[in-house]
């Protein structure tokens, strides 16, 4: 029989429980936070639509043509600051990389054919008629329902906090149904710091800024619901044992950390009764990190694979699930 004393007992529970710590502590990147977890199951993303295949089989392309209307605006704000909110939108969008926005030249050149303002549209059948004639798949538009500001007494100062909220839809031009309904709200919070006379000492506000930066902070949120919807799509170009090359880089929002699917579409999967096409046979290959990016193209690593005997070739097509 084999005795410990304390001492050899102290250390081995020390390193149980180090070991323990280190186990359950998230990775990190170099900045210190936290990296994105990598994809490892070999299916399809949630809420997949194997109608995204039917447009790339169309030649449609793999990004998403989308109208962003002029935001009307109803709170008290309205004749005071122009947020410039469509703008805030639409830089969002591009930056995903998973859309192509319509110029405003031509909404507005649609909308004056059809003798409606650039926000005048609240109707979503409306919306999605003004879709189909600029050739859009989805149609974007708006209103801030409230803008407010609160002066809060601190001890040494006053904190300003200004508040911006927003409703936005997102409408299918083809069905008309709205796929998206999110309200957000955007904060911004400064400090004025006064003497005892009332003279501001530091920490002047200016108001147009702080509600702009509310606003800002309430779009990106409508910005990411939005991008969640629509995976980033491209295609593998090279394969070199376990390092994949894609075809999408920087300039289409891909970083390091980004997880993707490969996937290979096969053929129709009809209907056995009316025949129709109902869906695509597809089978899923095998997932992929991405190491490195450059601006149009990005290397990755295969992190798991169908089986042993599965191999990934260029042309097959590859999906987003963690962005």
């Amino acid at each position: 029989m084999i005795y410990l004393n304390s001492k050899t007992i102290f250390f081995i529970f020390i390193i149980i429980f180090t070991a323990g710590c280190a186990a359950s502590s998230p990775a990190t990147r170099s900045s210190g936070e936290p990296t994105k977890p990598a994809a490892t199951a070999l299916s399809m993303p949630s809420g997949w639509d194997d109608s995204i295949i039917d447009r790339i089989k169309e030649g449609k392309g793999l990004k998403k043509r989308v109208a962003v209307l002029e935001f009307s605006d109803n709170s008290d704000l309205k004749d005071k600051v122009d947020l410039k909110l469509s703008d805030m939108l639409i830089t969002s969008l591009v930056k995903s990389g998973k859309f192509d926005v319509i110029e405003r030249t031509q909404i507005e050149k649609v909308l004056n054919e059809q003798k409606l303002g650039m926000s005048g549209i609240i109707d979503e059948s409306t919306a999605a008629e003004v879709g189909k004639l600029l050739g859009a798949e989805y149609v974007i538009f708006g209103v801030v329902t409230s803008a407010t500001q609160q002066n809060i007494d601190k001890f040494a100062y006053t904190l300003v906090v200004v508040e911006t909220s927003i409703d936005v839809r997102v409408v299918d031009a083809v069905t008309g149904k709205i796929i998206v309904a999110e309200r957000a709200t955007g904060k911004s919070e400064s400090k004025i710091v006064k003497s005892s006379d009332g003279t501001v000492v530091s920490g002047a506000v200016d108001f147009d800024s702080e509600y702009s930066t509310s606003a800002q902070k309430a779009i990106d949120k409508i910005g990411d619901k939005i991008g969640t919807l629509f995976p980033l799509l491209g295609y593998v170009v090279q394969v070199d044992g376990m390092k994949v090359t894609l075809d999408i880089g920087e300039e289409r929002g891909a970083g390091s950390g980004d997880s993707f699917i490969v996937i290979r579409v096969t053929d129709e999967l009809l209907h056995p009764v009316t025949g129709k096409r109902i869906g695509w046979n597809k089978e899923v290959l095998a997932t992929i990190t991405i190491n490195t990016t450059e601006k149009t193209l990005s290397i990755g690593t295969v992190v798991k694979k169908k089986s042993s005997e599965t191999i990934i070739k260029p042309g097959d097509l590859i999906i987003s699930v963690n962005r």
